[in-house]
């Protein structure tokens, strides 16, 4: 019988424990930069975040941020920041303006009392600029350390006879390279649009480092190793196996499958694969790569989306543009066919309100009825989903939520060295820690001095103090033609949108938790519990959970907000705007309710 294509290039090739790859240096280097580079784009988003700012504004842009930014609570205009007619039909995420309003309210209100307000609203500019420089300065030089060390390891350490692990493990540190240099792409738009030649350059990059990635994560789907409780499943190579002999994805699954047809033939009923044909994608490894490969490219595609205005404005006047107006036709024929009923029995046919405005001076005597209310509650959802998907802070947590999940799986890798390689120091292992700490001593310096040479006035603006505390700016007299219409049952800004955000937001993290309790075992040295498949369609179900439950809950909320809010309205005839001025207490007891609906769901 001759000798399978894969075992004989096992035995041609001797492995190497490429310890050079494998060591404290690398660990600390790509690990602590894609953390610090995380907090980076957080303070940044924080503190130098506008939401209400057109994004693709043509203005000068002065050292990577727009000297022509909005004080937030203003939204932006036609003529303002941009060419004629260049943000016409543009509104600002209120998911990020709702997120950013709080967290600056609650900072306003702690530094208050610490009687630093001032003092540290006088640097915030400094402050934002350190955070652009050094995810600038930090995400380039990891960018090409991790194309370095992938390109490094596939050209000279695979010939070489690089093990299975080890290749397994280049691979986890170069996870976070790519993270670091996704976070510089959320953050750094505006530096990027201001600059086309570096956003040409940085994207290419991005697509080359991704790309290369995903290839080299291939072979790693026929890696599934036995774990310290005795738990395996079929897996094509061994650890000590030469990575290079996989990279031949034919042999390595004809390979895969005649071990299986042996453990079929032991009589272990162990392994299901003796009744799938399919067993390789249910397997751990494959899935695991293929979930990589999905949110990665994914995360390439928004934030190309996102750099270039050309595909971003197509996107909105394609796609939800569109959408939108056919969601608003469908209600308006319901609430047509179901008019005659009221709750509040004023006027029959209504309108849908949160799709048409109406005469200021009709706030009141406009009623609407039950149908009505639904049908915009509905509405109200479908939005919210949407623009909780298309914000800057899903962004940022997934982000986190890829940082963290890499983090477990690097901690439950087991690279091959002879020896510990957390106490291993090499020469090649200084290089990284220093690429790691020399950018940020770099944009130390930058923005020190650039912060001495504007020291002409030290009292902070109104706008650093907008940034830092979003006091919102003095409302100005409305102008006739904005004085003749209103929405009835407004969107945003308005009193339940908070809550039912917030709410959504901590189901979102609570499905999170649930998604890494269930997928690494943490009492068994993080190996994976369950498959991804099983957490997401099967066992636990959080794919459907998310796309169905938990619309369903907000729709509820948002419902009883709407509901609640149109009844204060009638109730209080004589306050005119009733549905946004609620209380305190009333703004707890909703978010309260919320929260029982979300556990209920």
């Amino acid at each position: 019988m001759d000798t399978h294509p894969l075992m004989s290039c096992v035995e041609q090739l001797t492995p190497d424990l490429g310890s050079d790859v494998v060591g404290k240096g690398l660990f600390i280097g790509f690990l602590g930069a894609a953390y610090l580079a995380f907090l980076l784009l957080l303070g940044h988003y924080l503190l130098g975040f506008e939401p209400e700012r057109y994004p693709f504004a043509s203005a000068n842009r002065s050292e990577g941020r727009g000297d022509d930014a909005l004080p937030l609570g203003r939204k932006v205009e036609s003529h303002e920041g941009s060419k004629d007619g260049e943000a016409e039909g543009w509104n600002p995420n209120p998911v990020d303006a709702v997120f950013l309003s709080w967290i600056r309210g609650c900072a306003k209100s702690v530094l208050a009392v610490l009687g630093v307000h001032r003092f540290l609203a006088a640097r915030c500019k400094p402050i934002v600029r350190f955070c652009e420089l050094a995810l600038l300065t930090l995400s380039d030089t990891q960018a090409l350390t991790g194309l370095a060390l992938l390109t490094s390891a596939a050209l000279y350490a695979l010939p070489q006879g690089l093990n299975a692990t080890n290749w397994q493990y280049i691979l986890h540190l170069c996870w976070f390279p790519l993270l670091t240099y996704l976070a510089a792409h959320t953050a750094l738009r505006g530096h990027m649009r201001s600059r086309p030649w570096q956003r040409v350059v940085r994207l290419s990059v991005l697509v080359v480092f991704t790309t290369c990635f995903i290839a080299a994560s291939l072979p790693t789907t026929f890696f599934n190793w036995e774990y310290d409780d005795g738990y395996a499943e079929v897996s094509a190579a061994m650890p000590q196996d030469p990575a290079l002999c996989l990279f031949d994805m034919g042999s390595a699954k004809r390979r895969f499958y005649e071990l299986v047809s042996e453990r079929c033939e032991e009589g272990n009923d162990y392994f299901r694969a003796c009744t799938d044909r399919e067993y390789l994608a249910q397997t751990e490894a494959f899935q695991f790569v293929l979930f990589g490969a999905v949110v990665l490219g994914l995360g390439v595609v928004v934030r190309t989306v996102k750099l270039f205005a050309g595909s971003s404005e197509t996107l909105n006047a394609r796609v939800r543009q569109p959408a939108g107006n056919l969601m608003e036709k469908v209600l308006k024929r319901v609430c047509a066919a179901c008019g005659e009923s009221s709750a509040f029995g004023v006027r029959q046919g209504a309108r849908l309100a949160s799709l048409e405005n109406v005469d200021a001076e009709n706030w009141v005597e406009r009623r609407v009825g039950p149908v009505e209310v639904v049908c915009t509650a509905l509405a109200f959802t479908l939005r919210l989903q949407v623009d909780l998907l298309c914000s800057t802070l899903a962004e940022i947590y997934y982000s986190l939520v890829l940082l963290v999940w890499d983090t477990l799986r690097i901690m439950g890798s087991k690279p091959t060295t002879g020896s510990d390689p957390a106490t291993q120091w090499s020469c090649a292992q200084f290089l990284p820690v220093l690429l790691f700490v020399a950018p940020l001593l770099a944009a130390l310096s930058i923005a020190l001095s650039n912060s001495a040479s504007r020291t002409a006035s030290t009292t902070p603006t109104p706008q650093d103090v907008l940034r830092v505390a979003h006091k919102p700016a003095k409302a100005r007299s409305p102008s006739p033609s904005t004085r003749r219409k209103r929405d009835l049952i407004p969107y945003h800004p308005s009193p339940y949108l908070g809550p039912a955000l917030f709410n959504a937001c901590g189901a979102l993290v609570a499905v999170t938790v649930v998604f890494f309790g269930a997928s690494f075992n943490f009492s068994l040295g993080y190996r994976p519990q369950y498959s991804i498949y099983e957490v997401l369609f099967k066992e636990f179900s959080l794919f459907p959970f998310v796309l169905f439950s938990l619309p369903v809950a907000c729709f509820i909320v948002l419902l009883a907000g709407i509901g609640y809010g149109l009844w204060k309205t009638g109730r209080d005839e004589g306050a005119g705007d009733g549905i946004g001025t609620w209380s305190r207490k009333e703004r707890i007891v909703y978010l309260l309710l919320g929260a029982a609906v979300y556990a209920v769901i």
